[in-house]
Formats: structure tokens, sequence, C-alpha cells
């Protein structure tokens, strides 16, 4: 669904925006308060959000809005801010490529050309500045160089991630995870819950790649082993993964003599990196401004919120040099992203390399609080915290462990066949199983509204399971968020 007709063959705009994401919406929203109405949005879906759709779990906003919202529900509020504001905006439209456009303009200056594939046809706009806000690529097997023979049952995370959010359906049963990345880590948790089983997540560095957080609440209270300093050296199976070798290795990368073990699985989940997507860039010229994980992978949706909005100052910056006539400098834009994006995983994992050894010296046993992304280390004599969620998360960890709970439950008559839910308060944590039990037999009838509530006095009196998701019946049109 769009907001835009697209009946021109070539349209002028002062800013082409590619992807309707949280980076791109921020950015497009930023441009319109500044003043900057001639822009268009463009995401290659058929809904805004990028992949914040198929991100049920919560984590998101707790820097940025100081609230812990959902994927749908952190991205709902931008599509609603877009709409609200009038930001022009264009659905199932791919961008093919972006070229130079220099024909009839002075010298050392170029406009964009961008060509875009839509359900009317092709579209070509002319942008005096692009914003790149396209997010990233999962990497597959290929790029990991795993050897070993390539049976079915082999997903990167964000796949499974989507068969299980959006299609309601199980990747497997018996999992080995690769890479403990944040999206990893989570369908760890995500396919335990389920009622699969994970047997390990292997981890070549020294430590884990993902939050602190997500390695409490998605491996620890699972029991779900994770082995750093180790690789998967071989996968078995032939027309099905039947199973994989990890092995130990040393500082060198090399395998271990005699550090080999076998586990038997009928999947493997890929959580081994991202890739900037930026491969429509034909050819990098002025102009040309990158943002979000597009430039470099974040570990917070709020940083890439934040990051939307800073481009579009740039992005005014650039357009006012352009409109007096002075030639704008070529370090306004940014690139490439993939070099960025290398040095900052590089920074982080530096950083946590030292936490880790300070908190190994310290000797001082502590418990790491979950309820943001800093990921206190509070003492059991309730120091060490940055804030007074700190002392009062160790407490309850210590007496009565809780955990918001994420899921999803089905939809009759709706234009998908889930919608995802979550616990409005925390429920004991030995009850998550029990919950997800009675989650799999919950059906719900479209339409759904986002803060529904689909199960009241859900597990723990006070506490409702509402959907976090707009399913508007069928017929009714696509989704909205």
């Amino acid at each position: 669904m769009s907001s835009i007709d697209t009946a021109a063959a070539r349209i002028k705009k002062d800013v082409v925006i590619i992807g309707g994401g949280p980076a791109g919406m921020a950015a497009a929203l930023s441009l319109k308060k500044r003043g900057i109405d001639n822009i268009i949005l463009l995401e290659k879906e058929n809904r805004l959000g990028g992949v914040l759709s198929q991100c049920i779990h919560d984590g998101f906003g707790l820097i940025y809005y100081r609230k812990n919202y959902t994927g749908p529900e952190y991205s709902a509020i931008y599509e609603r801010k877009i709409i609200e504001n009038g930001v022009p905006y264009l659905t199932e439209a791919t961008v093919l490529s972006v070229r130079a456009l220099k024909e009839g303009l002075p010298e050392g200056v170029c406009r964009s050309l961008v060509t875009v594939q839509t359900s009317g046809g092709t579209v070509e706009y002319v942008a005096d500045a692009v914003i790149v806000a396209t997010g990233c690529r999962e990497r597959g097997r290929g790029l990991a160089g795993i050897p070993g023979t390539r049976p079915a049952g082999i997903y990167t995370a964000g796949t499974a991630q989507a068969m299980i959010n959006l299609q309601n359906l199980m990747p497997g049963r018996r999992a080995v995870i690769v890479g403990s990345g944040d999206i990893g880590l989570i369908m760890a948790r995500r396919i335990t819950l389920e009622g699969g089983e994970v047997l390990c997540v292997v981890e070549k560095e020294d430590v884990p790649g993902g939050l602190r957080r997500n390695i409490i609440q998605c491996l620890e209270d699972f029991d779900i082993p994770l082995f750093t300093n180790s690789i998967v050296t071989n996968i078995y199976g032939k027309e099905r993964v039947s199973g994989v070798e990890v092995s130990t290795i040393d500082a060198e990368g090399r395998v271990v003599p005699g550090s080999t073990r076998h586990y038997e699985c009928d999947t493997v989940i890929l959580s081994v990196g991202l890739i900037p997507e930026e491969d429509m860039i034909e050819d990098w010229h002025g102009g040309i401004f990158l943002c979000g994980n597009s430039l470099y992978v974040h570990d917070l949706v709020d940083d890439v919120s934040l990051e939307g909005e800073m481009t579009a100052g740039k992005v005014e910056d650039y357009l006012r040099e352009l409109a007096s006539d002075k030639r704008p400098g070529e370090s306004r834009f940014s690139w490439p992203g993939i070099q960025t994006m290398r040095k900052k995983r590089a920074e982080q994992l530096a950083r946590k390399k030292e936490v880790a050894r300070k908190k190994a010296e310290s000797g001082v046993k502590t418990i790491t609080c979950i309820m943001c992304p800093n990921g206190c280390e509070i003492a059991y004599d309730l120091t060490g915290g940055m804030c007074e969620k700190g002392p009062t998360y160790v407490k309850n960890e210590i007496l009565n462990p809780k955990r918001t709970l994420t899921s999803s439950v089905r939809v009759t008559g709706g234009t998908i066949p889930l919608v995802s839910v979550k616990t409005t308060g925390f429920i004991p944590k030995e009850k998550l199983r029990e919950a997800m039990e009675r989650i799999s037999k919950i059906v719900v009838e479209a339409p759904v509204e986002p803060g529904q509530v689909i199960v009241r006095n859900f597990m723990e009196e006070g506490i409702d399971l509402v959907a976090t998701k707009e399913v508007p019946a069928d017929g009714q049109g696509t989704v909205a968020r």
C-alpha cells in the first residue's frame, strides 16, 4: 500500500530515502520537520518497518524512549508519525541502482539517478541527495567457510526468525547455532520455548558477540551451552542435516587435536555476521549518505533511529550548500560501510574482553542486570548499578526470578497467520514453558489491534497477554505494522 502515485516516468526529488526501517523512517521524519518536503521514502516490502516486524522480542526503545517495546511496537511508533506528518512513501519498491547524473550540471556537481522497480512499473527519481538506510544482509554459509555436505536444514538466523514469527513454521527440532550474535541468541530462546532443543551455541571468539542481557535471558535461563573458541568443522547429512562436528581452536585459529565432538541434529542456524546492504550504489559520488546498519552494524535500534535523525541534519547542510552554488564537500557522504562496520565490531569486541577480564580479576560475585543494555554488574550487597532498577532486579533475581514473555498466537481470517504477543509484566521464570503450552492452544480471530488483550490475568494476577501488532481481517488491505 502506497501513499503516492507512480504514473510519472522520472520524478525530481530533493531527497530519496532508501529503506523504510527505523533509520529510514527516522531520517524521513527529521527531514520533514526541517521543512524539506520534496522527499520520498522507498521500502521493498509491502509495509514499512523493515526487519522489525519479525523481531517480536522486547528490548527496543530502552535508551531512546526509556520504555521496553517489542520490534512491531517500536516500528508502529514511527509508522504512525510517518502517516500523521504526511511523509510520502512507497512500498513494494525495490531500488535497482543509484548512479551519478552529471548532464547539464556545473563541473564537480552531480545528482543521483535512482531506478526503482514498483508494482506499477519502473520509476526513475532524480535526487539531489540519497539516504541509504537499507540495513544489512546476513552472512551465509559460503562466507562463513563451513565445510561439509549441502543438505536442507541450514538457515541464517534471520530466515529462521521469519519462519517462526511470521509463517508459523519450525525450522527444526534439534539445532546447533553457529555464532553468538544477538539474533542467534534470541533464536536459541525462541526455538526452546517452541518445544525444540538447542544443543549448543558455537562461537569462534573467546567472548560472545551478543549483549550480556541476551546471554542471560536466552542461554543461561535454559541451560544452553555456549562454546567459545570453537568452530563447526563439518556438517553431515544427505537430504537433511543429520549432525555437525564442533572443534576447539587455539589463538591462531587452528583446531586443537582431540577436541572435536559430534552432535546429532537436524538444523544448523547461522548467526555469523552481517554485511551492509549497499550494492545498489553503482558509483559513489557526492550527495550519498549512509546511516543505520547500512553504515555499520548497531547493537541497539535506538542508536539506529538517532543516526537517521543526525543524517537528516547532514543532508540539510548539503542541500543548503547546493542551493547556494557552493560546491558541497565530498566529506559529507559516508562510505564504505563495511570498513566502518569492521572497525566498530573490533572496538566492541575489545571492550567485551576488557569487561570480562576485570570481572574475573575482581573475584566479587555479581549478577548482571538485564533491565537495559548497560548490563551493570550488581554485587550481592546491591552496589555497582547505574540506576535504581539494578538493585531491584538483583533482589528479584535472588528471591523469585521473573521474565517478560514474548511469543505469537495463531490468527484466523487475517492477512497473516500469526499475531505477536507479550505479557504486560513479568512472570516467574519457571512458568515460561507452561505459559508457552497455553499460548500454543490460543487462536484469535482477525482483526486484531495492538494492545488488544488476548488473555486477561495470564499466569499471574494482574498480568495480561496482549497483542503487539495489527492484523487486519483478510481483504481489508496489507498489514500496516
